[in-house]
């Protein structure tokens, strides 16, 4: 039976800004190739070039509410109606630096998990590069490595974590709520399922196979259709930051800019080329040519060199309104249809 103190994370929880993602890919960034044949099916190039990853991950969860007994001694206390009160507290402090250093783990595997793959219409799983597999693979180890070192400080950490909960809490402290062990709440799993319809429902059903078959096909053409749309809000993102950082400010000074603002869109071009089929012609123009500008950019001569910063600002402000341009076209050709 799992324990209701495990508490799934799901993609729309808050993160830690301030962990860091490997850069999945070792190799340069280069121009992605576009395919001449108009008549190509993407959808199924998606389909063969790309393997489905399932990530899911859990850890204790501390916050607990009142009971009906607390509640109405807290509303008894400020003379409300105990109908209206709501409240509750924390089993331990989640800020403490054992526990923040088991979340980081938890927090970069799942962002590794989504730097290096795209969205599938299933939920949980995400579409990765099939030669980007074996990769992803060693990561999560090193990740898992790291995990298990890091519940284990947080186990040393945990008496004392505790009596520090007893102390704070006062009445509120339950000894039954605190398991004799942490190490069983904090994990991740990764697995590759398949998302093709089972061979054997040809010999029970071909007509339910067909059926099955046709679903997956329209389930990547969503997902290719959400991919060239979340390329193209990234993209427009990361140049609208970066032509910003380079702009001189309202007094005329430079404005500060981090190696991330170059590094981020680098990280980018590498994923648009490991996991961009050729769909969008368009898009991957705008692509190549921002990765002409800042593929191989060094952050700190950008940072020095006042010619260059200037020089860069220009060009990619003319991709930038290039793009933006495109997309109200396409936004007005929507209407339209």
């Amino acid at each position: 039976m799992i324990d209701t103190r495990i508490l799934n994370e799901h993609a729309n929880q808050v993160e830690d800004n301030m962990t860091e993602v490997p850069t999945p890919p070792a190799e340069p960034s280069r121009a992605v190739e576009v395919q001449p044949d108009d008549s190509m099916n993407f959808a199924e190039k998606l389909r063969e070039d790309t393997q489905a990853i399932r990530f899911s991950r859990s850890r204790f969860g501390v916050r607990r509410s009142f009971s009906k007994e607390q509640k109405d001694r807290a509303a008894r206390e400020f003379g409300a109606d105990p109908n209206m009160t709501f409240g509750g507290n924390k089993l331990l402090n989640d800020r403490h630096p054992k526990w923040k250093a088991v979340s980081s783990v938890l927090n970069r595997a799942w962002k590794y998990w989504e730097a290096v793959t795209i969205d599938y219409p299933v939920s949980g799983v995400r579409l990765a590069n099939r030669n980007q597999v074996e990769r992803f693979e060693g990561q999560m180890r090193k990740y898992q490595d790291e995990l298990d070192a890091a519940v284990t400080e947080l186990e040393e950490a945990y008496s004392e974590m505790k009596d520090n909960a007893r102390a704070k809490l006062g009445d509120l402290y339950d000894p039954s709520e605190y398991p004799a062990s942490l190490r069983p709440y904090f994990g991740f799993d990764w697995e590759y399922p398949s998302v093709e319809p089972p061979n054997h429902l040809k010999a029970i059903s071909p007509e339910l196979y067909e059926q099955q078959s046709a679903k997956v096909a329209a389930q990547f053409q969503e997902a290719l259709a959400c991919a060239e749309e979340a390329f193209t809000g990234e993209l427009s993102g990361l140049l609208d930051h970066l032509v910003e950082r380079l702009s001189p400010g309202e007094d005329g000074k430079r404005k500060i800019f981090r190696n991330t603002s170059v590094e981020n869109l680098q990280d980018f071009f590498n994923k648009f080329q490991n996991l961009s089929v050729g769909s969008n012609r368009e898009l991957t123009e705008f692509v190549n040519r921002a990765n002409e500008v800042v593929g191989s950019l060094d952050a700190k001569a950008l940072r020095d060199d006042g010619d260059l910063r200037e020089s860069v600002r220009n060009r990619l402000s003319e991709v930038k309104d290039s793009l933006d341009s495109s997309l109200v076209d396409a936004s007005r050709r929507a209407i339209k249809i």
